[in-house]
């Protein structure tokens, strides 16, 4: 009786320590962008995405290389390049939005991506395209159109009160595209390189990539909207960025955050059902209102929050539906041996 229990109770606990997990690193990364904004009041965004991403390379390579340098040859350079350019394009738009728009609203159109993952998975890999995964996209879609544009749907909103698109969501949109894209990539390089492969040639590209922008004085040229189309003049000293030694501490701390996303969100879902710990990775949004509000006086408005309430659950419809499909599958499989067996 007491080993039945014990093997009972054995999924339940495993069950809570991965949303413990979970939830380390949804409050992770919600510090993470609340110290990009903090951070983007001193420094340039490109400056932040290389300071960011050198920080995470020293404290990767000793992990990388302890076995020596064999462990790390690759016969797939190029699509490492390509995944780093991919990977620092969407930083770098993802960074630069930040500074200009409310946590909030930033972590929720993010959840978009899976979205785009999704279409992606249908157009590429020729995924079964079903009502559910269209209905989900579309239910999205609408909820981002809530959080991107919530004075088209006041009624109350006076002509002076209209404060239009807010441009900085296209550099959203943008970094979506390029983590979607640098999804596709991830799941080739998946099936023949070692995960610690994969994230060294990314940081080390992606180093390469952001030196020459972080480095160089940009002059504005003209305005689209309220975004500054710039041209670089000059490369600039290292005395002449100014660090200060808080700076530095916030790039520690972007480093600390890095490694407790990535290793509790592995942790997650190698110890916990994918069904019970995704739900929580919505919190992240609670946490951003939470920071936002409180360092930066950000303050939604009830249509954004209907735009989070309809991407969370176009989300959680979608990961429920994906569960129903699996378990009939599961067992059609399972009622197919059965037959074979006779």
């Amino acid at each position: 009786m007491q080993k039945a229990n014990t093997i009972h109770s054995a999924p339940i606990q495993n069950n809570m320590l991965g949303i413990v997990y979970m939830m380390v690193h949804v409050i992770a990364l919600a510090v993470l962008y609340a110290a990009v904004k903090s951070l983007t009041k001193d420094l340039s965004s490109s400056l932040i995405v290389f300071l960011y991403k050198i920080s995470i390379l020293i404290f990767i390579i000793p992990w990388c290389f302890y076995q020596g340098i064999s462990g790390m040859k690759t016969n797939r350079i190029w699509l490492h390049v390509t995944r780093a350019f991919l990977s620092i394009m969407g930083q770098l738009c993802m960074f630069y939005a930040i500074k200009h728009i409310r946590l909030s609203d930033v972590t929720a159109v993010q959840y978009l991506e899976h979205v785009i993952v999704l279409i992606i998975g249908i157009l590429y890999f020729k995924e079964k395209a079903t009502k559910t995964k269209f209905a989900a996209i579309a239910l999205s879609f609408l909820g981002a159109l809530l959080v991107v544009r919530s004075d088209w749907f006041d009624p109350n909103a006076a002509s002076s009160e209209f404060k239009g698109f807010n441009t900085y969501f296209i550099f959203v949109f943008l970094a979506l595209m390029f983590w979607a894209m640098n999804n596709t990539v991830i799941k080739i390089l998946g099936k023949t390189e070692k995960t610690k492969v994969q994230l060294f040639y990314v940081i080390l590209f992606s180093c390469i990539f952001a030196f020459p922008i972080a480095f160089m004085n940009w002059e504005v040229i003209t305005h689209v909207g309220p975004i500054e189309i710039s041209y670089p003049t000059y490369f600039v000293n290292f005395e002449d960025l100014n660090l200060q030694p808080q700076h530095i501490s916030y790039i520690l701390l972007f480093a600390l955050c890095y490694f407790m996303h990535v290793i509790f969100h592995f942790k997650a879902y190698k110890h916990a059902e994918l069904s019970v710990i995704i739900p929580f990775e919505y919190t992240r949004l609670i946490f951003a209102g939470i920071l936002g509000y409180h360092f930066f006086n950000e303050m939604p408005t009830a249509f954004n929050l209907y735009g989070y309430l309809m991407i969370i659950g176009a989300g959680l419809y979608l990961l429920r539906s994906e569960r129903r499909r699996l378990k009939r599958t599961q067992a059609k499989k399972e009622l197919a041996d059965e037959f074979s067996q006779q």
